[in-house]
């Protein structure tokens, strides 16, 4: 077994968290910006954009626990999930190419086929990335710590990637498939670099392959089965991650349309990610303090109170929109810090079993994750049509179109916040087993 690490560097730490700026530049566009360009631009509709991302997500379910099992079964013992990170290069580097630089206009089938390449790319990327991080540390908040650092690079990639639009609107002639092509650009530049940087720079973990267990099918449903701590996250992180897509996704036509905040319209998603990097610290204080899945309900019953603050916000007032934004923002700070902090934990009571099936737990949440955030894209983009709502760049929307957008951006991520608070809730009643970890690391939950 490979030497576990109790407390980390903060450069290597930093090293290791900074893969998490190309991953999240290209996950953020990929639900704000992708599903607006080829339903708008690209000219394939709302509906059919919708449908695609649906369609995705339906893969992920399959894809994601075959590759959890897959990176149990194969690889190297030491440096397993530094292998299977290289591996997953190709597939992203490629698919970013092709989902982010389109040969002009395309088909509805161009656009399906490259984004389930991606997403197999993806998978194996975030697995073995999240995978690599669990296996750091065994410490109970030493693992917060780790994946606090991986929500602060995360929101630093959404933000080099709200501004790379903003500077290229520099150059004279840039179009919205420019503004793609700048984003695409960065990614492609970056995820290599600062994958090898995470390389050269982060202690292997420990990793423990059981040569005597093949892992099967029946492993997911067995771990589903006799988790119901398990469960409880995974249905709080589909709503948390529900109530986020689907307000992204539909943010752009917000404060383009609604807010009609003009030439400030992109800066204007600027403070909810920022807002993210401002509560972060508080986040994590009170999760060493209270306990995670407590900070968690705390945060989500903050974001559903906020919530109808869309329904509020006056047209073309910049200085309300920015404080308001700051607060719709909190949950930011929380979404992918904290469920990544809990699997870890509970994959430790697992580890009484005799197995460490690492790869098969992140894969359960990595999957829950994206088909919860694919779905919410395909909902709101199937709900949108039905509001009157045209998205095309020279439509002219009535008042009562975009009152019903107001309420669907407000209310449809409310319910959905709502569905992840009643989860974490019902995760509290099955916590005390993980309770004896944090006492065990002399923390209390």
């Amino acid at each position: 077994m490979n030497h576990i690490v109790k407390r980390i560097g903060p450069a290597r730490l930093a090293a290791f968290a900074s893969l998490e700026i190309p991953m999240s530049a290209f996950l953020t566009p990929l639900v704000v910006y992708i599903p607006a360009f080829y339903a708008g631009e690209m000219g394939l509709g709302l509906t059919t954009v919708g449908i695609i991302f649906g369609l995705a997500k339906l893969w992920d379910i399959v894809t994601d626990p075959i590759a959890g099992i897959i990176t149990e079964r194969f690889g190297p013992e030491r440096g397993r999930w530094r292998f299977w990170l290289l591996l997953s290069l190709p597939l992203m580097m490629i698919g970013v190419y092709k989902v982010f630089f389109p040969p002009g206009q395309v088909e509805w089938t161009y656009f399906a086929s490259w984004m389930l390449i991606l997403y197999v790319g993806w998978t194996l990327l975030t697995i073995s990335h999240i995978s690599w991080g669990v296996e750091l540390s065994d410490d109970y908040h030493e693992r917060s710590r780790i994946a606090a650092f991986r929500q602060f690079a995360a929101l630093v990639g959404g933000l080099v990637v709200v501004f790379i639009p903003v500077l290229s609107d520099q150059f004279a002639g840039v179009s919205e498939s420019g503004r793609i092509n700048f984003i695409g650009l960065f990614v492609l530049v970056a995820l290599p670099v600062l994958m090898m940087a995470t390389f050269f720079c982060t202690p292997v973990g420990h990793s423990r392959l059981d040569a005597d267990h093949t892992y099967r099918w029946n492993d997911v449903l067995t771990i589903l089965l006799r988790n119901p701590a398990l469960r409880a996250l995974l249905l709080g992180n589909v709503g948390v991650l529900l109530g986020i897509a689907a307000m992204s996704s539909v943010l752009l036509f917000y404060v383009e349309s609604v807010l009609r905040l003009g030439e400030w319209a992109t800066l204007a998603v600027v403070p909810m990610l920022f807002s993210g990097l401002l509560f972060l610290p508080l986040i994590r204080y009170l999760a060493v303090r209270i306990g995670k899945h407590r900070t968690f309900c705390l945060v989500l019953l903050f974001q559903i109170l906020v919530q109808p603050l869309f329904l509020l916000i006056p047209a073309g007032n910049v200085h309300l929109t920015l404080p308001c934004f700051m607060l719709l923002g909190a949950i930011n700070g929380a979404a992918v810090f904290l469920p990544q902090a809990m699997i870890a934990d509970l994959k430790d009571i697992d580890t009484g079993s005799g197995q460490a099936r690492t790869g098969v737990y992140v894969a359960l949440l990595q999957s829950t994750s994206k088909v919860a955030s694919a779905l919410a894209v395909a909902l709101m983009f199937l709900v949108l049509p039905l509001t009157g709502f045209d998205p095309g760049p020279q439509a002219q929307n009535d008042p009562q179109s975009l009152a019903r957008l107001r309420s669907l951006i407000a209310g449809l991520p409310m319910a959905c916040f709502a569905l992840g608070l009643w989860g974490m809730r019902r995760y509290g009643r099955y916590h005390p087993a993980t309770l004896s970890i944090g006492s065990r690391n002399h923390a209390g939950y």
